[in-house]
């Protein structure tokens, strides 16, 4: 059987490319052939508003000043076991490549985000048997409004298994949609710690540290970070920082995925306001501390993931720090439970 993964897999955000490497780890664990699908289309390498408005010029300047260069370099060497490259008008002839089709994780049914691109609903599948979704993200808390059709009538079409990664999501498209599903981890859960370690670059920093890994520019976050870095005497660090925002420390621009996960890795502790900064300080126990971000409807992904371990009192509020150290123990039972369940739903997917 080949399996072919529609993700987010051409872009150098290490959330993106974690979840696309872990998830295809995952398949590949069940003893099948399995492929990330080289989609190329330029509406995602051109997503982001303010980046696409600068100067080419400019722009370059901005990458090779801020690691972009390097960071790049070592996102093209991921892991990933690629498919044939296809573009809008060559997809349809994944058709024959693969038996079945898996769409997900990230935010691959954020309608805004996708602006309105329905290969991410798999309108070119020929068979409708072979459709299904793992861990597919909306990333908001409402859908937008022109696109219920589309979504409603793609995702009816699916034969196989329809899985998202947050409550919020299935509750979206139940509500809104008529459509049922399953939620299930974010693939970089289903692999263990020691999983990641045989990934993860080596080790290179001697001095304990706290970590600081923003998706939003807060200087909040980094106020609190450095304030907690000072009073357990550890050095602060950041991981690409917009440079309007960088911390009093070590700023890091260039690392690579491998590079992402040792500094979860061994951090002493983790501030973030990203999911994966949240997902990856959950699955490496770490005592980590997370910002809600101050934009729009946006944090549904981070509050699901936090209700789901029962860790919303790890939520900043007014820049003070919630006492008392995480339960382990009790995460991580209910990190095996959900595991389980979520292989349960990749094994149901390679069933039918």
């Amino acid at each position: 059987m080949r399996i072919g993964i529609l993700t987010f897999q051409n872009t150098s955000n290490y959330g993106a490319t974690l979840q696309a490497y872990a998830l295809q780890e995952s398949i590949k664990k069940e003893g099948v052939d399995c492929k990330i699908i080289d989609y190329h289309e330029k509406k995602i390498k051109s997503r982001s508003p303010i980046v696409s408005k600068i100067n080419a010029s400019i722009r370059k300047f901005l990458v090779n000043i801020s690691g972009g260069k390097k960071r790049n370099a070592a996102f093209k060497d991921a892991n990933f076991d690629l498919s044939n490259a296809y573009t809008d008008e060559t997809i349809a002839q994944a058709n024959s490549e693969f038996d079945k089709f898996v769409v997900g994780s990230d935010q691959v049914w954020n309608i805004k985000l996708i602006k309105g691109n329905m290969r991410y609903f798999l309108d070119f599948v020929n068979d409708d048997e072979k459709k299904n979704s793992y861990a597919a993200s909306i990333g908001a808390t409402s859908l937008v409004e022109d696109g219920k059709e589309a979504m409603k009538k793609a995702l009816a079409s699916f034969k196989g298994e329809i899985s998202v990664r947050e409550e919020t999501a299935k509750k979206l498209l139940s509500d809104e949609l008529g459509i049922e599903s399953t939620v299930v981890l974010d693939p970089t859960l289903l692999l263990t710690k020691d999983e990641w370690e045989k990934v993860a670059a080596p080790k290179t920093l001697k001095k304990k540290y706290v970590l600081v890994y923003q998706m939003g520019r807060s200087k909040s976050l980094i106020r609190v970070a450095k304030k907690e870095a000072k009073r357990i005497g550890a050095q602060l660090i950041s991981i690409k920082p917009p440079l309007d925002n960088l911390v009093a420390g070590k700023n890091i621009f260039g690392a690579g995925p491998g590079e992402f996960v040792r500094l979860f890795m061994d951090a002493e502790k983790v501030f973030t306001n990203s999911f994966h900064g949240t997902v990856f300080s959950i699955n490496f126990n770490k005592e980590f501390y997370v910002e809600l971000l101050k934009m729009g409807n946006v944090n549904s992904r981070l509050t699901d993931v936090l209700k789901a371990f029962d860790l919303c009192d790890r939520i900043i509020k007014d820049e003070i720090l919630p006492d008392g150290r995480i339960d382990y123990k009790k995460v991580n039972g209910l990190l095996d439970e959900k595991r389980d369940r979520s292989y349960e739903v990749i094994r149901e997917i390679l069933k039918k």
